[in-house]
């Protein structure tokens, strides 16, 4: 690590104009931890791609705690000196070392010093580490994009600490939109074409007839044989899309809440009118009705406590499923597949990334195209059944590529279909930043007139609960 890489990154830490207090040792924590964080959950991300040592990163992981242990130990007394732009290199490194050692941090359990650039450094110093977007190269800048965005997430208000969730996230994106993602699009449509005849005949017969029949067990195995043949990258799907319509549901339900003339509202209105109606009672409430539904046996208080916790979990992530769906289209569906999603999306509230995912768009309105490009020449044909048996054998470039050889090509020359130009293909005139925008202005004022009818105010935007975002406009 070189000279001015160091000193910057401690100028940045203890940075204050002259007129002001030096900062404290909590105020340097903070800085410094900020710093670092973003470099390690960057370093996660590329971990699994093999460009970045998973031992470092556990080493760096290791060392942050370490700090914080010791910033936090009150007493030691950290010392700020001031450096001016016109010294030396070798005199501001000689007074940072006074400052260390004033501050009494034992040496040994001093971080890897870190590049103030520490994106720049680390995304453009790895090979490859994810697929290029276009051949033009608009859009092959949406991780340092990304990664600039996630910097501005403010601190946890309770712990001091960085979000866990962004790294997670940001995990989930990168497999999303890279070749993990695209070769989950190529399997999953291999999947379907091989098995085309089996999945149209599934799609195109039903077994609902008369109960009573005595060949509705036969049909009832038949088609369980049929769904069956679809494959796991399509049941992976399956279930992602299942949990979109689930945030839908629990949408809602809480919803109804709100009308007396519901279900729901009536049972609520039995409630003792001395107990919460917030709108976090409110999802509680619809949790606890579905859980008495699904579990009409006897339960202990533990089993309860863990079934409702394993039921708030499946609405955040379905929340969370529906709201990349919203934003992104149904293509990001099987693009997501072999992603993170299933440890990302329980763990934060949809509401908390929200605006961190509108900005990336804004920014980076190609990612957007490549999912409706992979919706348009594939995955239309699959999440509406009924147009299944019009999928063409060759849908996607990808499909006559060897594995060995696509990371050679950009995204959009594998998702495109034969003889479309790639580039073309998503210059959509920026179709889909309008469609964003419409949805955004559809879903507000949607939820504007819900608020209005119900006179209930629902929250901000920060709130998750009664999220009414994920439904399509």
């Amino acid at each position: 690590m070189d000279t001015d890489s160091l000193e910057q990154l401690y100028d940045h830490c203890i940075a204050h104009d002259q007129d002001d207090t030096a900062p404290t040792e909590k105020d340097v924590m903070r800085r410094f931890f900020a710093h670092v964080n973003g470099v390690i959950s960057v370093g996660e991300v590329l971990v699994d791609s093999g460009h970045v040592s998973a031992d470092g990163i556990m080493f760096l992981r290791k060392a942050l705690s370490s700090v914080h242990n010791v910033l936090e130990d009150d007493s030691i007394k950290l010392s700020v000196s001031s450096f001016t732009p016109t010294e030396k290199a070798s005199t501001q490194t000689k007074k940072r070392k006074t400052a260390e050692k004033d501050a009494m941090i034992p040496e040994s359990i001093l971080p890897p010093i870190l590049p103030t650039s520490e994106y720049d450094v680390i995304v453009e110093s790895t090979p490859n580490p994810i697929a290029p977007i276009s051949p033009s190269g608009r859009g092959n800048d949406w991780l340092q994009r990304w990664t600039n965005i996630i910097k501005k997430i403010p601190l946890n208000a309770t712990t001091g600490k960085p979000a866990v969730w962004p790294s997670l996230l940001t995990k989930t994106l990168v497999h999303t939109f890279g070749y993990d993602g695209v070769n989950n699009v190529i399997t999953m449509a291999e999947q379907i074409i091989n098995n085309l005849d089996m999945l149209t005949i599934d799609a195109t017969t039903s077994a609902d007839g008369d109960v009573a029949s005595p060949l509705r067990p036969l049909a009832i195995r038949l088609k369980q044989v049929w769904a069956s043949s679809r494959g796991s990258a399509v049941t992976t799907a399956n279930i992602i899309c299942y949990h979109k319509l689930m945030a839908e549901d629990f949408s809602r339900l809480e919803q109804d809440t709100y009308l007396p003339e519901t279900v729901m509202g009536q049972e609520w209105s039995a409630r003792d009118s001395a107990l919460a109606q917030t709108p976090q009672a409110r999802s509680n409430f619809i949790i606890s009705r579905v859980f008495a539904y699904l579990n009409p046996r006897s339960l202990t208080q533990k089993e309860k406590e863990t079934e409702f916790s394993k039921l708030r979990k499946e609405r955040t992530m379905a929340h969370n499923v529906g709201l990349f769906v919203k934003l992104f289209g149904f293509g990001i569906v099987p693009l997501m597949g072999k992603s993170a999603w299933k440890e990302a999306f329980p763990s934060y509230a949809a509401a908390s990334s929200e605006q961190y995912l509108v900005q990336l768009l804004e920014q980076c309105p190609v990612l957007r195209e490549i999912c409706d490009l992979t919706d348009k020449n594939f995955y239309q044909y699959v999440h509406k059944r009924e147009k299944i048996g019009q999928l063409p054998k060759n849908c996607i470039n990808g499909l006559s590529v060897d594995v060995s050889r696509r990371n050679n090509h950009p995204l959009s020359y594998l998702l495109a279909a034969p003889g479309e130009l790639e580039e073309t293909a998503i210059l959509v005139s920026d179709g889909a930043r309008k469609m964003m925008t419409k949805e955004k202005n559809d879903s507000k004022s949607s939820e504007e007139n819900n608020n209005s009818a119900s006179g209930v105010q629902m929250g901000t935007a920060g709130e998750e609960h009664g999220y009414l975002a994920f439904l399509e406009g």
